[in-house]
């Protein structure tokens, strides 16, 4: 408790805004009956703090203390400067009342008195607090606090004064966070691409970090921050990169894996690993299957969209639209300057029946599709359809399905990376290149055509196009298909290799001769 609520008020001072304390403290109830007898000596002890009393001649007279603090009672209880005390009131032989609030008190008595007695007990009222504070009386508030008290929330305080940010003042050179570690500044004149790692989220759980570039020179030095091995950041980043000069980050732990990005500064950009490099969390859209399309917002993951279309319409520019796990329908994603990533596990199916998964009829683009999604068709049309000259597209997916054909390039420039390309199981061409000006390459792919037809070919060409490179890549075609490749007197080149379980046709061309590619039955 004490560390949560001291890196709470530390927060405070970088945001200011009032806030208070409510608290169910202990409420310590002292009744004495006051009658000691003549001439004897009498002392109180309040958490080991004595106060000694000499009697009057009688049990009426007026009891001083050895201080001479006054001649009155009640200073026996006042002179425990250091306990809050509500309701003071002590009489000179009755029974006496004293209520110390917010203490757990462990009275002794010394002496003859008729009788002293306590009770401790929580209490339901809500208690200011005794300031200044003495080391005595802090210290005893933290311990019952953590002990005692009911309800920890904090809404209002307000602050004349600021609070110091415990850590570390500056590191220069790489530096593992600590527990203990609140404010860290970073010194980026002399290091470049100076690395910073968290802590475990589950040893900092609630713990608050603020990272600062006090040097000045992020912009050119780097700031790179790492979680633990498995950790998270906003439950997907596997780091953050702060590029602007003076720029910084708050991060607060959520406790198992995860960290979470409560503020940044100008130039934070998030690394997802499946990714392949950091994104500015700014130009970020989300998609997820808890996600509204109505709430959804930009650069907040925790405001994902529902559908892929919704983020579309949301995205700008320059921005990269994730996909999280699930199955999700769409129609023409496509959208200039703007990028997609799919994880593992998500999956879009084509409903439209007139445009595909991903054209560009509606005007160039120039957008790059990553990650481990299933790109699907659910009818007759197209998944991957690249048709205009000024178009730049590059796709690399887990499976790309379905559609008359999978991919169709009909100009422009399309590079493609599948596991898997598959047509639909009864048409003619999973891959189908229609005019001499497309630049196509193909790499690292398993393309398949299950049609039972003489034509069902793995790549077509319907024009005599010499922009074509296969890189790695095994095509499967049904074994009633005559050819694997063939078309209009297409050339070709075949980097690495290209392994078939068909012939290519004879007006075929291979521009890197016909070493390249192995013809085997046995092709799986």
């Amino acid at each position: 408790m004490k560390k949560l609520f001291a890196r709470f008020i530390g927060a405070v001072v970088l945001s200011v805004f009032p806030f208070g304390l409510h608290a169910a403290l202990v409420t310590y109830t002292v009744t004495i009956t006051n009658t000691p007898l003549p001439g004897a000596g009498t002392n109180l002890t309040v958490n080991g703090i004595t106060r000694n009393w000499t009697n009057a001649a009688s049990t009426t007279g007026i009891q001083t203390n050895s201080a001479s603090v006054s001649a009155s009672a009640t200073n026996l209880f006042r002179s425990w400067s250091f306990f809050p005390q509500v309701g003071v009131t002590v009489y000179q032989s009755a029974t006496n009342v004293v209520t110390f609030r917010g203490l757990d008190i462990t009275l002794a008595q010394g002496g003859t008195w008729a009788s002293v007695s306590s009770v401790s007990a929580p209490s339901t009222n809500t208690s200011a607090l005794q300031l200044p504070f003495s080391a005595a009386y802090a210290s005893q508030l933290w311990t019952n606090l953590d002990l005692l008290s009911s309800n920890r929330g904090l809404s209002k305080i307000e602050l004349d004064a600021g609070f110091g940010l415990h850590g570390r003042y500056l590191v220069a050179t790489n530096y593992t966070l600590t527990t203990n570690d609140l404010y860290l500044g970073v010194d980026t004149r002399s290091n470049t691409n100076l690395i910073l790692t968290l802590p475990s989220a589950s040893n900092a759980s609630n713990l608050l970090f603020l990272i600062k570039d006090e040097g000045g020179a992020g912009g050119t030095n780097t700031i790179k921050i790492y979680p633990a091995s498995g950790d998270r950041i906003d439950t997907l980043l596997t780091n953050l990169v702060v590029s602007n000069n003076f720029g910084g980050v708050q991060l607060r732990s959520r406790g198992g894996t995860n960290w979470s990005i409560l503020a940044s500064g100008g130039g934070v950009t998030g690394g997802i690993a499946s990714s392949g490099g950091g994104v500015p969390l700014t130009n970020t859209v989300w998609v997820a299957k808890n996600g509204s399309d109505s709430t959804g917002e930009r650069g907040d993951p925790a405001k994902a969209f529902l559908t892929p279309n919704a983020a579309k319409t949301a995205s700008l520019s320059g921005d990269t639209i994730f996909v999280m796990p699930g199955a999700y329908t769409a129609t023409n994603l496509m959208k200039n300057g703007v990028n997609w990533h799919f994880f593992n596990g998500a999956s879009v199916t084509n409903t439209s029946g007139s445009v595909g998964l991903f054209d560009d009829v509606a005007g160039a683009a120039t957008t790059t599709i990553t990650g481990d999604g299933d790109l699907w068709d659910s009818g007759n049309y197209i998944v991957i359809y690249v048709t205009n000259s000024g178009s730049v597209v590059k796709v690399k997916a887990k499976t790309i399905a379905g559609g008359n054909p999978a991919v169709d390039g009909g100009a422009g420039s399309l590079t493609v990376e599948a596991e898997r390309i598959e047509g639909a199981s009864d048409t003619g061409n999973t891959i189908l290149i229609e005019d001499t000006g497309v630049t196509f390459t193909l790499n690292r792919s398993r393309v398949v055509n299950t049609w039972a037809n003489a034509n069902s070919r793995c790549l077509a060409f319907a024009a005599a196009n010499t922009n074509t490179v296969i890189r790695d890549c095994v095509f499967i075609s049904n074994t009633t298909a005559t050819n694997s490749i063939n078309g209009s007197t297409p050339s070709l080149r075949i980097y690495g290799s290209l392994m078939s379980n068909r012939t290519n046709g004879p007006a075929v061309t291979l521009l890197t001769g016909a070493s390249r590619f192995e013809v085997s039955d046995d092709v799986r």
